[in-house]
């Protein structure tokens, strides 16, 4: 299991923390901090508290496999201390077996990260 901390620079009280768990599993629960991608994706359409209908592309995986991105909105996670946090601008693919918080997108809103 690996634990990863990041913080917002304008909010220096509040630390996020994600635990990744490399245990395969279908559809997970879990998100994953992921470096390589440009979006917040997600494939669980209930979980979306907005939710616009549009093709926004397709996503090309690791393993050069296509998926299409079939919606955009936002989603609420509660972290470890219980706080509820919004994700915006996240991407509705069904496809995925595993939610990804996109690191840059994170860093381009003032976050920052200790491994």
């Amino acid at each position: 299991m690996l634990l990863l901390w990041f913080k917002m620079i304008s909010h220096q009280k509040n630390d996020l923390v994600l635990v990744v768990d490399e245990q395969p599993q279908q559809h997970s629960k879990q998100w994953i901090l992921d470096s390589g991608c440009f979006y917040h994706m997600c494939p669980h359409r209930s979980w979306f508290i907005t939710y616009e209908e549009k093709s926004s592309g397709n996503v090309l995986m690791g393993n050069n496999t296509l998926y299409k991105s079939v919606s955009i909105g936002s989603i609420q996670i509660k972290t470890h201390d219980e706080i509820v946090r919004t994700l915006t601008k996240v991407c509705h693919v069904p496809k995925l077996m595993k939610n990804l918080v996109s690191m840059g997108a994170m860093d381009s809103k003032g976050f920052y990260w200790w491994v």
